[in-house]
């Protein structure tokens, strides 16, 4: 029994889901405010690396020559286009997309005019993703390593001998390292940064500039003791459901069935994945729920069961916006994914499969809730969602999943009043196949990890749910299968054929 709990700290320590290997924290509100954004007028059919690696490391993002970014893009792009724009906390839904995500409320770019141009949010805590003018710009926030002598640089940005974060300072008014595409394909290079007033709509800048990363730890923890003032200001609240209370309902719950997954998988060990020693929970769970997406599109089309398995290993090693073995972010899968898709292992299949959309459910980072995540799994299918993974997490084996007795939740309410949720520390990734309701045993969801078949019951495990448990319904991420192009689009092609044949 204790090898067995040492293997899985190993597993949970190697994969930091929302840290990934970068030493970066923000929060939503310190990025709230005017902008100038900048792109590469290259249009490149290739992509460009603007600068990173691949896979994505803290030392090639420490390298000397993005000191200055806007300085390193004008050096080896020549001229970039700029846009004066606002980053807001107001709110509009999207009338395109497909509902009920066509209900939700995304945060607004403003132009000058103040009029909506586009979408943005925060990537966790450590990146900017805008969608605007028909671009998708995504870059992690500024960050610079400290002079101290213990700040001992492992190449990973972590430090043996001391928090990682005490040995790095985020600027959040920056972009660090930038990557855009543009609807029709091609590749611009993205830098960032605030103007005017940089202590974002409530000043949580001024709160944490002289914090170390601990101490804003302590802060957000749920026993935290602080003077009333500060208590009320930044509504630092330990014993309700989400940081800043509850984010906007939009849909109620009576309308879905009490009892709902998608299928009986968690009686099957068979697609229990084990990422070892691997910290590569992001890419493992939001890849199974990618092909549980493809299969249950190509079921509602064809009539048939159709499983098709990806290439995570591929996409691990070789991810520009990732930190391979180091750890990564669900939402950059996907946007690796409609970049630049991903082979399947079955060598029938000559193109590479996309995705056609991701986004966090909601629309926005801090916009998730438990109903939204529903009504978005009973549409769609499987999605994934970060959780705060402590010891009892890692020794689960059966029943309801009920929390972590030994640690406190890190959370912090930067914007209140919005309708956002607030910030909520989480460490690993989990697919959320369905949910379930029983006098006895109350709400819960059913979810798979991928720490072999020895955890939960061969993989799968039910966890509370309706009470943000461990920062469950905090952040989750769907994926849109792309079926009109690459490998989507040749199946349903070769069906046909082989319909019009048969007949």
């Amino acid at each position: 029994m204790i090898l067995v709990l040492t293997v899985s700290i190993v597993r949970l320590l190697s994969c930091p889901f929302v840290l990934g290997d970068l030493p970066i924290h923000a929060l939503t509100n310190e990025l709230v405010g005017n902008w100038k954004v900048y792109l590469t007028n290259t249009h490149s059919e290739k992509f460009l690396n603007c600068g990173g690696s691949s896979p994505n490391n803290n030392s090639s993002n420490l390298h000397h020559s993005l000191n200055d970014y806007k300085r390193f893009l004008l050096d080896k792009y020549g001229k970039l286009t700029e846009y004066d724009v606002n980053f807001t906390v107001e709110r509009s839904v999207d009338h395109s997309l497909v509902f009920p995500r066509n209900k939700w409320k995304l945060l607004n770019i403003l132009d000058q005019k103040h009029n909506i141009i586009g979408h943005w949010t925060m990537v966790y805590d450590v990146g900017l993703n805008i969608r605007m003018c028909k671009i998708e710009a995504f870059g992690y926030l500024r960050y610079t390593k400290g002079n101290k002598d213990e700040c001992v640089d492992s190449g990973n940005g972590k430090n043996r001998s001391k928090d990682e974060f005490d040995c790095y300072k985020t600027d959040p008014t920056k972009i660090h390292i930038g990557w855009a595409r543009r609807d029709n394909g091609t590749f611009e290079c993205f830098y960032g940064e605030k103007i005017g007033n940089v202590e974002g709509m409530g000043g949580s800048t001024v709160l944490f500039k002289n914090m170390s990363m601990d101490e804003r730890f302590k802060v957000s923890g749920d026993n935290v003791t602080i003077n009333s003032e500060a208590s009320h200001k930044y509504h630092l609240f330990g014993n309700q459901v989400y940081a800043c209370g509850r984010p906007y309902p939009m849909f109620k719950t009576e309308s879905l069935p009490k009892n709902w997954k998608w299928s009986d998988l968690e009686l099957d060990s068979s697609e229990t994945g084990n990422q070892g020693a691997c910290g590569s929970c992001y890419a493992l769970a939001s890849i199974w729920a990618i092909e549980k997406r493809f299969e249950i599109g190509y079921k509602k089309m064809m009539n048939k069961t159709y499983r098709i398995e990806f290439d995570v290993n591929s996409l691990v090693r070789k991810s520009p916006y990732n930190q391979e073995c180091k750890g990564g972010y669900p939402f950059l899968v996907g946007k690796d994914i409609k970049d630049f898709g991903i082979k399947a292992l079955n060598p029938v299949f000559s193109d590479r499969f996309y995705v056609k959309d991701y986004n966090y459910v909601g629309g926005c980072y801090e916009c998730t809730n438990e109903t939204l995540m529903m009504h978005e799994i009973y549409n769609f299918g499987p999605i994934v969602a970060a959780i705060n993974a402590g010891p009892d997490f890692i020794s689960h084996k059966k029943g309801i999943f009920e929390g972590e007795t030994e640690i406190e939740r890190k959370r912090f309410c930067d914007s209140p009043d919005t309708g956002l949720g607030g910030w909520e520390f989480t460490n690993h990734a989990v697919a959320i196949i369905g949910w379930g309701e029983s006098e006895n045993d109350g709400k819960y969801w059913v979810i798979k990890n991928d720490w072999g078949g020895d955890w939960g019951v061969n993989g799968y495990a039910k966890v509370r749910r309706g009470i943000n448990l461990n920062g469950i319904e905090s952040q989750a991420i769907y994926f849109d299968p792309d079926f009109e192009s690459g490998g989507g689009n040749e199946i349903l092609t070769k069906n046909s054929r082989s319909t019009v044949h048969r007949t």
